[in-house]
């Protein structure tokens, strides 16, 4: 790796990314991309090097900073904490955590990681004092970045009070004349809370989240007796800015296994320790004891120092060097090195055949019935709770790919809850990384993964112990009321047997018209719970229907109650005064807007239909009264020329048939012209 240059000295306080970045203009670059290429990350592929941006933290960037820059002169422990934030960090991380930033800073070793560990991200945005800049500028000639103005929660200045700018500019930009700064999109704070949380920041106290939490602990009961309220209460009168909710998120905390998060819980250290040095003496030093060191011997590993954070440095035997806490250590511990290798070599369960494999994940629950020698190869698989058969890459399969017949399609909420219940409630989803990765995190040790949707349900499921996210002890699988079910039991409820189904019927509460029409299709596919009949219209299994009964259920009866009536020709034809079948269906129905009285033409099933709205809603009862009030007021017309008298005659007997009154006729008589003549001559003896 080459050594840079020119390498300028840090300022006080400042931090690592402020200090590379003014190191990159010292030697001439004004791109620094081109920089960060040339000595920091030299053996970086071109597609990685064209799109390089530095983190604010620089903790996977360390070692090489630390080798390009030869600072061998320095102490490097000191020299990372001193230019970071992790010292301030560290107190509220756990032990897993800690152990995977200071590997990856130290060994550039995150390839070895037996179980993934999403890291803290320290530094989000990266934020300076209007002030500072000021001053520095006119002592310097320039202005850095310092690392008491980049700890959570701190919106103000300890030195000046003012509020903090944030960079809204692009990447690597920071240092230019005129940086884009804009104000920070965080709750405001204290001047007090700022100079608190520099002062926890130089103070490098020695500890881990729960190391912390303990302490916190036993201050409390001593101080206010156990009692929320008391604390809570003491901490708003003397610090005013912090609210209610956030002193009990941190509360909770204390006493749960969930993460500290340094916002909330930083104003009760506040309270607890008004002097930090009180709190650093409750952490006492770290030694090494001799049995780790026999132990050490005995694993062929030699301990090399005790770094920050109650860690030990170790060397195996086969040169790999690695930091860990002595309870991982104590454990069943192999060297990450060794053990990858040894996959690649096909000495772990990865060389087990994929039948095996397959055995491993689901028990008996699917069947390999054609193997396949590689990954990527496609394998024929019987799925035996719904004895499918289906093909499907092997890689797929062992990342949680399944049957697609009885695969769920779950809702985010309804992800998570099944995460939970599957886990006992030892893991949660923590956040959602991309389309379909998800971070899931220990809510015990707070050492979490990202993985799909399918590898998590996966690994959560399967009978045999799991790797990625090992259980103390297996959840209930809960029944989760997927998209496709609810609508299915709306169907059920709403639509009866042996009646066609239409999409625009379905009103399932919290689902949009378009998430209904996708999922329908799933339930004639995949589960072949309906049958598509056409467009926007389905059947159970087994129903068959023709178009004259589809048209008849859409436009006119739907689901045994009437909403239309035949009018014109299509009348003559449905009463038996006509015997010829119409060109085209001439229908009333409620589904057509009622101004539409002149009525439109359209096309459906490849029939030509004529639709008319009606100024009167069309019920149960009703509907017979106002088909036979419509024809004898329109008859003449209808008729085209033929008997009128026979017409009237298969009237009559129709009104005798069906019990019609001349009540009923006359609540609608007025709505039609020249009704009462034609009305009066159906009674007519």
């Amino acid at each position: 790796m080459p050594t840079i240059p020119v390498v300028i000295k840090t300022e006080e306080d400042e931090l690592m990314y402020s200090w590379v970045l003014r190191i990159a203009k010292e030697n001439g670059f004004t791109v620094t991309r081109n920089f960060i290429n040339a000595f920091i990350t030299p053996n970086a592929t071109e597609s990685e090097k064209s799109r390089r941006v530095l983190p604010y933290e620089l903790d996977t960037d360390f070692d090489s900073i630390w080798k390009a820059a030869d600072l061998s002169n320095r102490d490097k422990m000191d020299f990372f904490l001193d230019t970071g934030i992790y010292s301030f960090y560290a107190m509220f991380m756990t032990r897993e955590q800690q152990i995977v930033m200071i590997n990856d800073a130290f060994h550039n070793n995150a390839e070895q990681r037996l179980v993934s560990t999403t890291k803290t991200k320290l530094i989000p945005k990266i934020r300076l004092c209007p002030e500072c800049m000021k001053e520095d500028v006119k002592k310097h000639g320039y202005f850095y970045y310092r690392r008491a103005h980049q700890l959570p929660g701190v919106t103000v200045c300890s030195k000046h009070g003012v509020q903090l700018l944030q960079y809204g500019g692009i990447a690597m930009h920071e240092l230019d004349d005129a940086p884009n700064l804009v104000p920070v999109t965080i709750a405001e704070s204290s001047k007090a809370y700022a100079k608190y949380c520099k002062d926890l920041l130089d103070a490098k106290i020695d500890c881990n989240a729960d190391s912390l939490k303990a302490v916190l602990r036993e201050e409390i009961s001593r101080q206010y007796r156990g009692k929320k309220e008391d604390i809570v209460t003491a901490v708003i009168d003397k610090l005013k800015f912090p609210s209610a909710k956030q002193l009990n998120n941190g509360w909770k905390c204390i006493y749960s296994d969930q993460y500290l998060k340094p916002e909330n819980t930083i104003p009760l250290i506040m309270t607890l320790f008004p002097d930090i040095r009180m709190l650093k003496d409750r952490f006492q030093p770290f030694e090494i004891p001799e049995e780790l060191k026999t132990l050490a011997q005995e694993r062929a590993c030699t301990i090399i120092s005790k770094p920050y954070s109650y860690l030990m440095e170790l060397k195996h035997s086969c040169g790999n060097v690695i930091c860990i806490h002595p309870v991982d250590f104590l454990n069943a511990w192999n060297c990450p090195k060794c053990t990858n290798r040894e996959s690649k070599t096909g000495k772990t369960t990865e060389s087990k055949g994929f039948p095996s494999l397959v055995i491993d994940l689901t028990g008996n629950e699917y069947t390999v019935i054609s193997d396949c020698q590689k990954q990527n190869d496609k394998a024929v698989l019987r799925h035996n709770t719904c004895g499918t058969v289906f093909s499907m890459k092997a890689a797929t399969f062992l990342n949680g790919g399944r049957c697609k017949k009885c695969n769920q399609q779950l809702r985010e909420e309804q992800f998570r809850k099944l995460v939970s219940d599957l886990s006992n409630d030892e893991y949660q989803v923590a956040e959602r990384r991309s389309y379909n990765l998800y971070t899931i995190r220990n809510v015990n040790t707070g050492r979490s993964v990202d993985l799909t949707r399918d590898k998590t349900l996966q690994e959560l499921r399967r009978p045999t112990p799991s790797d990625v996210l090992p259980l103390r002890e297996r959840g209930q699988e809960s029944t989760v009321e997927t998209e496709e079910n609810r609508i299915l039991s709306w169907i059920e409820v709403n639509c009866p047997k042996h009646h066609p189904i239409f999409l625009t019927d379905i009103r399932v509460p919290g689902l949009t018209y378009q998430i209904v029409k996708a999922r329908i299709s799933k339930l004639c596919t995949k589960k072949q719970k309906l049958e598509k009949i056409g467009f926007g219209i389905y059947a159970y299994p087994g129903d068959h229907f023709t178009d004259d009964e589809i048209i008849t259920e859409k436009y006119l009866c739907r689901n045994g109650r009437h909403i239309g009536y035949p009018t014109g020709e299509s009348a003559l034809s449905y009463l038996g005064i006509s015997n010829e079948k119409p060109e085209a269906y001439r229908l009333v129905t409620n589904i057509e807007t009622a101004t539409n009285v002149t009525g439109r033409t359209t096309t459906f099933l490849g029939h030509k239909l004529r639709i008319h709205g009606s100024p009167v809603t069309i019920t149960e009862d009703n509907w017979k009264v106002l088909m036979i009030l419509d024809v004898v007021c329109n008859i003449k017309k209808y008729l085209h020329g033929k008997d009128e008298t026979r017409a009237y005659k298969v009237l009559q007997q129709y009104v005798r048939d069906n019990r019609l009154t001349a009540k009923q006729f006359s609540m609608y008589q007025g709505r039609y012209a020249f009704s009462f003549n034609a009305v009066r001559r159906l009674f007519a003896e």
